[in-house]
Protein backbone atom coordinates (compact mmCIF):
# COMPACT_ATOMS: atom_id res chain seq x y z
CA UNK A 1 0.00 0.00 0.00
CA UNK A 2 1.51 2.91 -0.91
CA UNK A 3 1.74 5.86 1.66
CA UNK A 4 2.03 9.81 1.71
CA UNK A 5 5.43 11.09 3.18
CA UNK A 6 2.88 11.56 6.61
CA UNK A 7 2.68 7.70 6.84
CA UNK A 8 -0.77 8.05 5.85
CA UNK A 9 -2.45 5.66 2.80
CA UNK A 10 -2.44 7.20 -0.35
CA UNK A 11 -6.22 7.19 -0.87
CA UNK A 12 -7.33 5.33 -4.03
CA UNK A 13 -10.72 4.14 -4.99
CA UNK A 14 -9.79 0.85 -4.10
CA UNK A 15 -8.18 1.35 -0.74
CA UNK A 16 -11.10 0.53 1.07
CA UNK A 17 -9.84 -3.54 -0.11
CA UNK A 18 -7.42 -3.18 2.83
CA UNK A 19 -9.57 -2.61 5.69
CA UNK A 20 -12.71 -4.84 6.71
CA UNK A 21 -15.98 -4.08 4.75
CA UNK A 22 -19.41 -5.54 6.10
CA UNK A 23 -22.79 -6.75 4.05
CA UNK A 24 -19.97 -7.93 0.87
CA UNK A 25 -20.92 -10.61 -1.30
CA UNK A 26 -18.76 -13.86 -1.14
CA UNK A 27 -18.42 -14.46 -4.68
CA UNK A 28 -17.09 -17.65 -5.89
CA UNK A 29 -14.77 -16.56 -8.36
CA UNK A 30 -12.39 -13.84 -7.81
CA UNK A 31 -11.86 -13.51 -11.69
CA UNK A 32 -15.17 -13.03 -12.67
CA UNK A 33 -15.35 -10.18 -9.70
CA UNK A 34 -11.96 -8.55 -11.09
CA UNK A 35 -13.49 -8.84 -15.32
CA UNK A 36 -16.59 -7.03 -13.84
CA UNK A 37 -14.90 -4.10 -12.34
CA UNK A 38 -12.51 -3.31 -15.46
CA UNK A 39 -15.44 -3.14 -16.93
CA UNK A 40 -16.85 -1.13 -15.31
CA UNK A 41 -13.24 0.84 -14.57
CA UNK A 42 -13.35 1.75 -18.24
CA UNK A 43 -17.13 2.39 -18.69
CA UNK A 44 -18.57 6.44 -19.24
CA UNK A 45 -19.52 7.56 -15.58
CA UNK A 46 -22.92 7.81 -14.92
CA UNK A 47 -23.35 10.94 -13.79
CA UNK A 48 -20.67 13.63 -13.90
CA UNK A 49 -18.44 15.57 -11.87
CA UNK A 50 -20.03 18.87 -12.61
CA UNK A 51 -23.79 17.61 -11.83
CA UNK A 52 -22.56 16.07 -8.10
CA UNK A 53 -21.24 19.57 -7.88
CA UNK A 54 -24.51 21.00 -8.82
CA UNK A 55 -26.35 19.28 -6.43
CA UNK A 56 -23.87 20.31 -3.72
CA UNK A 57 -24.52 23.74 -4.66
CA UNK A 58 -28.35 23.22 -3.98
CA UNK A 59 -28.01 21.61 -1.27
CA UNK A 60 -26.22 24.36 -0.09
CA UNK A 61 -28.94 26.75 -0.74
CA UNK A 62 -31.53 24.02 1.18
CA UNK A 63 -29.46 24.81 4.23
CA UNK A 64 -29.84 28.56 3.88
CA UNK A 65 -33.57 27.86 3.83
CA UNK A 66 -33.53 28.93 0.07
CA UNK A 67 -34.87 25.18 -0.87
CA UNK A 68 -36.54 21.92 0.35
CA UNK A 69 -35.32 18.51 -0.23
CA UNK A 70 -37.46 15.51 -1.34
CA UNK A 71 -35.99 12.31 -1.15
CA UNK A 72 -37.58 9.14 -2.06
CA UNK A 73 -37.54 5.90 -3.97
CA UNK A 74 -37.64 2.18 -3.02
CA UNK A 75 -35.65 0.49 -0.67
CA UNK A 76 -34.13 -2.15 -2.88
CA UNK A 77 -34.77 -1.35 -6.88
CA UNK A 78 -35.17 -4.16 -8.88
CA UNK A 79 -34.24 -4.72 -13.23
CA UNK A 80 -38.00 -5.60 -13.67
CA UNK A 81 -39.02 -1.59 -12.54
CA UNK A 82 -36.51 -0.28 -15.59
CA UNK A 83 -39.63 0.27 -17.59
CA UNK A 84 -41.18 2.90 -19.78
CA UNK A 85 -44.19 2.73 -17.98
CA UNK A 86 -42.71 2.48 -13.87
CA UNK A 87 -40.23 5.48 -14.42
CA UNK A 88 -43.57 7.33 -16.06
CA UNK A 89 -45.71 7.35 -12.81
CA UNK A 90 -42.35 7.69 -10.59
CA UNK A 91 -41.43 10.94 -12.28
CA UNK A 92 -45.16 12.38 -12.16
CA UNK A 93 -45.75 11.29 -8.85
CA UNK A 94 -42.42 12.96 -7.55
CA UNK A 95 -43.02 16.21 -9.87
CA UNK A 96 -46.68 16.25 -8.44
CA UNK A 97 -45.27 16.04 -4.81
CA UNK A 98 -42.54 18.69 -5.67
CA UNK A 99 -45.11 21.31 -6.61
CA UNK A 100 -47.45 20.79 -3.86
CA UNK A 101 -44.88 20.94 -1.48
CA UNK A 102 -43.39 24.31 -3.71
CA UNK A 103 -46.88 25.43 -3.65
CA UNK A 104 -47.05 25.57 0.11
CA UNK A 105 -43.68 26.83 1.67
CA UNK A 106 -43.54 28.76 -1.60
CA UNK A 107 -39.56 27.32 -1.99
CA UNK A 108 -38.40 25.58 -5.28
CA UNK A 109 -37.96 21.43 -4.34
CA UNK A 110 -34.90 19.61 -4.49
CA UNK A 111 -35.90 16.23 -5.81
CA UNK A 112 -33.30 13.40 -5.02
CA UNK A 113 -34.21 10.17 -5.97
CA UNK A 114 -33.58 6.76 -4.44
CA UNK A 115 -33.29 5.46 -7.81
CA UNK A 116 -30.57 4.25 -11.14
CA UNK A 117 -28.59 2.36 -8.18
CA UNK A 118 -30.28 1.52 -5.32
CA UNK A 119 -29.73 -1.87 -6.28
CA UNK A 120 -27.94 -3.41 -3.10
CA UNK A 121 -30.15 -4.79 0.31
CA UNK A 122 -28.39 -5.08 3.45
CA UNK A 123 -29.45 -8.12 5.43
CA UNK A 124 -29.46 -8.71 9.29
CA UNK A 125 -29.20 -12.64 8.78
CA UNK A 126 -26.37 -13.71 5.71
CA UNK A 127 -28.94 -16.76 5.63
CA UNK A 128 -33.20 -17.01 4.68
CA UNK A 129 -35.10 -20.17 5.96
CA UNK A 130 -38.31 -21.35 4.11
CA UNK A 131 -40.12 -24.30 4.71
CA UNK A 132 -36.81 -26.14 6.92
CA UNK A 133 -34.91 -25.06 3.57
CA UNK A 134 -32.11 -22.71 4.10
CA UNK A 135 -30.29 -20.84 1.37
CA UNK A 136 -28.12 -17.24 1.36
CA UNK A 137 -29.98 -14.33 1.75
CA UNK A 138 -31.85 -12.12 -1.20
CA UNK A 139 -28.95 -9.11 -1.38
CA UNK A 140 -30.81 -6.94 -4.50
CA UNK A 141 -30.64 -7.81 -7.86
CA UNK A 142 -26.79 -6.05 -8.30
CA UNK A 143 -25.67 -9.19 -6.32
CA UNK A 144 -28.14 -12.11 -6.76
CA UNK A 145 -31.61 -13.20 -7.36
CA UNK A 146 -34.72 -13.14 -5.69
CA UNK A 147 -36.13 -16.40 -6.59
CA UNK A 148 -35.81 -19.02 -3.69
CA UNK A 149 -32.99 -21.58 -4.89
CA UNK A 150 -29.45 -22.19 -4.43
CA UNK A 151 -28.79 -21.33 -7.84
CA UNK A 152 -30.29 -18.04 -7.74
CA UNK A 153 -28.74 -17.09 -4.66
CA UNK A 154 -25.29 -17.34 -5.95
CA UNK A 155 -23.40 -13.89 -5.70
CA UNK A 156 -22.85 -13.25 -9.64
CA UNK A 157 -20.46 -10.25 -10.28
CA UNK A 158 -21.50 -9.73 -13.70
CA UNK A 159 -24.97 -8.17 -12.15
CA UNK A 160 -22.64 -5.40 -11.49
CA UNK A 161 -22.42 -4.96 -15.28
CA UNK A 162 -26.51 -5.39 -15.52
CA UNK A 163 -26.79 -2.83 -12.96
CA UNK A 164 -25.12 -0.27 -14.27
CA UNK A 165 -27.01 -0.96 -17.79
CA UNK A 166 -30.01 -0.63 -16.31
CA UNK A 167 -28.85 2.31 -14.07
CA UNK A 168 -27.95 4.03 -17.36
CA UNK A 169 -31.31 3.92 -19.24
CA UNK A 170 -32.92 5.00 -16.00
CA UNK A 171 -30.83 8.29 -15.76
CA UNK A 172 -31.37 8.99 -19.90
CA UNK A 173 -34.93 8.87 -18.91
CA UNK A 174 -34.63 11.05 -16.34
CA UNK A 175 -32.53 13.47 -17.92
CA UNK A 176 -35.55 13.52 -20.66
CA UNK A 177 -38.29 13.92 -17.98
CA UNK A 178 -36.81 16.98 -16.35
CA UNK A 179 -38.10 20.48 -16.51
CA UNK A 180 -36.00 23.39 -16.57
CA UNK A 181 -38.62 25.58 -16.26
CA UNK A 182 -39.83 24.60 -12.70
CA UNK A 183 -39.12 26.92 -10.07
CA UNK A 184 -36.35 29.94 -10.22
CA UNK A 185 -33.41 28.02 -10.05
CA UNK A 186 -32.33 25.91 -12.39
CA UNK A 187 -30.23 23.91 -10.00
CA UNK A 188 -33.36 22.75 -8.55
CA UNK A 189 -34.89 21.44 -12.01
CA UNK A 190 -33.05 17.99 -12.82
CA UNK A 191 -34.27 14.45 -11.33
CA UNK A 192 -30.64 13.77 -9.36
CA UNK A 193 -30.38 10.50 -8.10
CA UNK A 194 -29.27 8.77 -5.13
CA UNK A 195 -28.17 5.11 -3.25
CA UNK A 196 -26.74 3.35 -0.44
CA UNK A 197 -22.58 2.87 -1.50
CA UNK A 198 -23.42 -1.21 -0.35
CA UNK A 199 -21.64 -3.05 -3.07
CA UNK A 200 -18.10 -1.19 -2.71
CA UNK A 201 -16.77 -3.51 -6.21
CA UNK A 202 -19.52 -1.06 -7.92
CA UNK A 203 -19.15 2.02 -6.24
CA UNK A 204 -15.65 2.08 -6.14
CA UNK A 205 -14.98 0.95 -9.73
CA UNK A 206 -17.18 4.17 -10.52
CA UNK A 207 -15.17 6.47 -8.49
CA UNK A 208 -13.54 8.43 -10.98
CA UNK A 209 -10.47 11.46 -10.48
CA UNK A 210 -11.80 14.98 -12.18
CA UNK A 211 -9.20 16.45 -14.16
CA UNK A 212 -11.06 20.17 -13.39
CA UNK A 213 -10.07 20.09 -9.83
CA UNK A 214 -8.03 16.94 -8.76
CA UNK A 215 -10.61 15.49 -6.29
CA UNK A 216 -12.46 12.02 -6.68
CA UNK A 217 -15.97 11.79 -7.24
CA UNK A 218 -18.32 8.88 -6.84
CA UNK A 219 -19.44 8.94 -10.20
CA UNK A 220 -22.67 6.08 -9.87
CA UNK A 221 -24.97 8.64 -8.51
CA UNK A 222 -25.25 12.34 -7.74
CA UNK A 223 -24.46 11.43 -4.04
CA UNK A 224 -24.50 8.10 -2.08
CA UNK A 225 -24.51 7.32 1.29
CA UNK A 226 -23.09 4.25 4.21
CA UNK A 227 -25.22 2.81 6.29
CA UNK A 228 -24.97 1.17 9.20
CA UNK A 229 -23.73 -2.54 9.54
CA UNK A 230 -27.16 -4.05 9.60
CA UNK A 231 -25.37 -6.95 11.92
Amino acid sequence: MKKQQDGHPLWSPSLWTHFPALQQPEYPEPSAVSYAVRQLQTAPPLVTAADIISLRQALAKVSAGQGIVLQCGDCAESFAGCREDVLTNWTETVSTMSAIISDSFSLPVLKIGRIAGQYAKPRSSPDETRNGVTLPSYRGDIINDYGFTAAARIPAPERMLNAYYHAAVILNALHGNAREGEGTDPLFAPFYVSHEALLLHYDSALTRLSPADHLWYNCAAHTVWLGGSHQ
